[in-house]
């Protein structure tokens, strides 16, 4: 009685994390333009407070010094 339950909690587990998994996958925003986004933890010289992440491009905050 006691393995069965455990193949079977088991098999429940394993098919929730996998159908969470998917979902996660799924969501638009998390797939696009994954290598452009970036945390500022410290302004550069050159950050420009006008745009939300204070520049254009990935490349301007590394070249920065950001």
């Amino acid at each position: 009685m006691l393995p069965s339950l455990a193949a079977a909690f088991t098999a429940c587990a394993n098919l929730l994390v996998s159908d969470i998994i998917r979902v996660i996958s799924l969501l638009p925003f998390l797939s696009r333009n994954l290598d452009e986004k970036l945390a500022i933890l410290h302004k550069g010289p050159h950050y420009n407070s006008t745009i939300s992440t204070g520049y254009n491009a990935v490349n301007q905050a590394l070249d920065d010094g950001t």
